[in-house]
Formats: structure tokens, C-alpha cells, sequence
């Protein structure tokens, strides 16, 4: 990788001055939120590590003290661990029930007395473990905070009352391993490992509905990270509906359990092969209207907006459709849908040929860090075959794909830029503009792992 001195050098030679008066664009840094991260033990361990990491204003001082309550259910908690914050306060809780209550954690900042707080920021504060017991296919961990208070600046002990964005978390119970993703597969439904996919079966005769979760606890996201999950829809019946759920990690207010959702359903056409409707539905985070991208072989071919309940539809799409779940460089969420080979779609009555279509909530930036988990379900069948699924990273600096950072990613992005490439869109707002090349620059500055 270049050295950050290299790669400033080279980032300036892109000329932005007339970026120089711009405000800065508020992120989720700006507020006060809880980070949880959660370490299964073993590949095929039940037990699990929950950290608790407090994120404070930016223009604040330190993390002064929260009180609050870890609450989950059908788990067993035990040992405290090491990395409880100490300090004035560090009452790690006592367990009730499946919960642990009355956390109470803080530090001391006090100037006079030569007493000064840890200024990290985020700073973790709380950890503990517990095992999940048989049951459900997943547990969710939620933090329920009660106080929350931070020092305003380093030459006091002035505090300030925030309320944070609580943290909520799932973990696979006796997950089925495939490759370097998992799967939990929900009630009546059996899970059989394929190839690097995996086939959904019915259990017994009756078909009520079959599904699993799909996830990778490993994945490290960052801007252009991605979640793929490929349906094979040649074995989809005629009428049968399958019914698709992505859940992120939420980082803003308000956007705690939502999820974004679509169905797919295969509909017999008079003297012609099937097609397959895809209905979007982002209303749970607020985005009635869907904004879409259409691109055939990198080019963008129209950009149409979905309105509420409106359907996509495909012909002749390959038989596995691959749904991606995207972060662009602005922590903002895109669901992309795409083939192999090109197909045929209708919206809104006029038919496009594309091999991509990118549904696009516009949500603002910083709002989601990574995807908890996504969900499949069917009615009207006994089996989903998932042909493959995974983690995906990418460095967005890297645009040529050498492998390192050097002119030639400049020249390739300039070059995307002037074609109208859509991925030069490195902001991800849908257009390209000089922000598109502020982006890249910091991307390029920032460097690739």
C-alpha cells in the first residue's frame, strides 16, 4: 500500500480548490449512540462476547457515565470479563432473567486534581458473555440506556445529557456453516448445505411457509462492502411468493428495527415464458417512493422512480437473480439486483434491457454501518434453493483493480466520470459532480487495507 505521504501528494494533484468553503455534512458522529459488537467464541459456539463501545459527540471531551440495561431473552450470562470501564463508576449489573440490569459505568475528569479521563472516542465500556439456549434461530441484544453524559471540554468537569441511539444486535443460534457465511433456518423448514449455496426445504407435507436467515459475522464493512444472496428462481412455481427482508445496523434516530423489504412473484404470460414481479417496499424507514437506477454493462440507462407499491417487472432474467446489499462511501444503504446476462424490465409501462437494477432509499449519511442479517421466506412452494452467498469488500480508491494506489486509479476514475460511468457516483447521491471527485480524493488519501 502507498504511504499516506505518497498518496496526499497524489490526491492534490486533482484540482479542488473550489471545494475549499464547503460545510462539512453532519454524520452519525455528531451524535451520542452506542456501538455493539458481538464475537461468537468458536465457528460452531453458541456462547458469544457482547462489547459495548459509547460514541459521543464529536465536539465533546471524553465519555463521562451511562446507566443502562442489556436486554435479550432465551440466553445464560456469565463472566464479567476485563474491559469494564473503571473510574468514579463500574457496576457491571446484576443478571434478571435473561437481562442484565443496572449497568453503571463512568469516569472521573477533574482537572485541579490532575484527574483526566480517557478522551477515546468510541470508548468501550462494558463487555460480558453469555450461550444461547435451543430454541429460535436467532437472539436479538438490545441496550436499553437509562443516562447518558459526557464532558463538554478538557479544562472542566462540565457535563452534558444526551440521549443515545440504542444498539441492536442479532446472533445465529446452531447456525448451519457454509463458506464464510451462516444461515439459521426458521420453523418447519430444514436447511441442507449445496455446493456453496444451500437448499430451504419443507419439513413434513404441510407448507406454511419456509425461510432462513442469511448472515456474515466475520464481514468488516466499509464503503463498498457487499452481502450477495443468489435465488434460483427456475425453481420457483407458478404463484409462489417469496418474500425478501434486509436489516441493518441502524446508526441513526429512529431506525432501530426497520428494515427495507421486497417480494418476487412468477407469473404465467399467455403464449410466452413467465415472468417475475419484484415489488419493493421501503416504508418502514419512511421512503414511499423508490428511487431506481437501471444499468446495462456500467452505463446508466434510466433512472425511473418506483412509486408506492409499483412492481418491477422481468423478463427472461438468468435463472439466478443475485440480491447485493451495498454500503456506497457514505455509509448509505443501496439494494442492487442484478444478472449475469442482460434481461428485459418494465416500469411504469416503458421496457428497458439491463444487466443491474439499484434501489436507492436515500437515507442520509452515516446511517447504517453493515447488514445485521437478511431473511427469505416462501408461500406456495417447498423449497428455495440459494445457490450461493457471501461477503464482499472493495476499496474504492483502487478503481483500476491492480491491487494498488497509484495515477492509474485517478486516470481510470477521471475516465469513468467523463463517460458516465455510475461508478464514479463515489458519493452515492445518484448524480456525478465535482462532490464525486472529493470523494475519491479522500478515499484515495484514506488508502485501501
Amino acid at each position: 500500500m502507498l504511504s499516506l505521504t505518497n498518496r496526499a501528494v497524489l490526491a492534490g494533484s486533482l484540482a479542488l480548490a473550489t471545494l475549499a468553503g464547503l460545510a462539512p455534512t453532519a454524520n452519525a458522529g455528531d451524535d451520542c449512540r452506542w456501538e455493539m459488537k458481538i464475537t461468537r467464541k468458536a465457528l460452531v459456539s453458541n456462547t458469544f462476547e457482547v462489547e459495548l463501545w459509547a460514541h459521543f459527540p464529536d465536539d465533546a471531551h471524553a465519555f463521562m457515565r451511562s446507566v443502562l440495561d442489556v436486554q435479550t431473552s432465551g440466553v445464560d450470562w456469565f463472566d464479567f470479563g476485563d474491559c469494564l470501564l473503571g473510574g468514579q463508576f463500574a457496576e457491571p449489573g446484576l443478571v434478571s432473567g435473561d437481562d442484565v440490569v443496572g449497568i453503571d459505568v463512568g469516569q472521573s475528569h477533574f482537572p485541579p486534581a490532575m484527574i483526566f479521563a480517557d478522551t477515546a472516542n468510541p470508548i468501550r465500556v462494558w463487555c460480558r458473555e453469555f450461550e444461547a439456549k435451543t430454541g429460535a434461530p436467532y437472539r436479538s441484544v438490545l441496550a436499553s440506556t437509562d443516562l447518558f453524559r459526557y464532558y463538554i471540554d478538557a479544562s472542566s468537569s462540565e457535563t452534558q445529557t444526551c440521549t443515545p441511539i440504542e444498539a441492536l444486535r442479532h446472533v445465529f443460534v446452531n447456525p448451519i456453516v457454509i463458506d464464510d457465511w451462516i444461515a439459521a433456518t426458521f420453523e418447519d423448514t430444514i436447511g441442507i448445505p449445496r455446493g456453496d449455496g444451500l437448499l430451504l426445504e419443507a419439513e413434513g407435507t404441510a407448507v406454511p411457509e419456509i425461510g432462513a436467515a442469511l448472515t456474515d459475522e466475520t464481514a468488516s464493512w466499509s464503503p463498498g462492502s457487499q452481502f450477495e444472496h443468489t435465488i434460483n428462481v427456475n425453481r420457483m412455481p407458478l404463484a409462489a411468493t417469496f418474500e425478501l427482508d434486509w436489516f441493518p445496523w441502524w446508526q441513526t434516530p429512529g431506525r432501530l428495527r426497520e428494515g427495507l423489504s421486497a417480494s418476487m412473484t412468477k407469473t404465467a404470460t399467455p403464449g410466452g415464458p413467465p415472468v417475475i414481479e419484484v415489488t419493493p417496499d421501503f416504508g418502514d424507514v419512511g421512503v414511499r417512493r423508490v428511487p431506481s437506477r437501471l444499468i446495462l454493462d456500467g452505463t446508466r440507462v434510466g433512472d425511473p422512480i418506483l412509486g408506492a407499491g409499483a412492481a418491477i417487472t422481468l423478463f427472461n432474467p438468468c435463472f439466478e437473480l443475485t440480491w447485493c446489499y451495498v454500503l456506497n462511501t457514505n455509509d448509505q444503504l443501496v439494494l442492487v439486483l442484478k444478472c449475469e446476462d442482460p434481461f428485459d424490465i418494465e416500469i411504469g409501462g416503458r421496457r428497458y434491457t439491463v444487466d443491474t437494477i439499484e434501489l436507492d432509499p436515500q437515507q442520509a449519511p452515516g446511517t447504517v454501518g453493515g447488514m445485521d442479517r437478511a431473511e427469505v421466506r416462501a408461500t406456495g412452494t417447498s423449497t428455495i434453493e440459494i445457490t450461493g452467498a457471501g461477503f464482499t469488500g472493495s476499496c474504492v480508491a483502487d478503481c483500476d483493480g491492480s491491487g494498488e494506489l497509484n495515477i492509474f486509479d485517478f486516470l481510470c476514475f477521471q475516465n469513468r466520470f467523463a463517460t458516465g460511468d455510475p461508478a464514479a457516483d463515489i458519493d452515492g447521491d445518484g448524480s456525478l459532480t465535482i462532490f464525486d471527485f472529493l470523494a475519491f480524493q479522500n478515499a484515495f488519501a484514506a488508502g485501501c487495507p
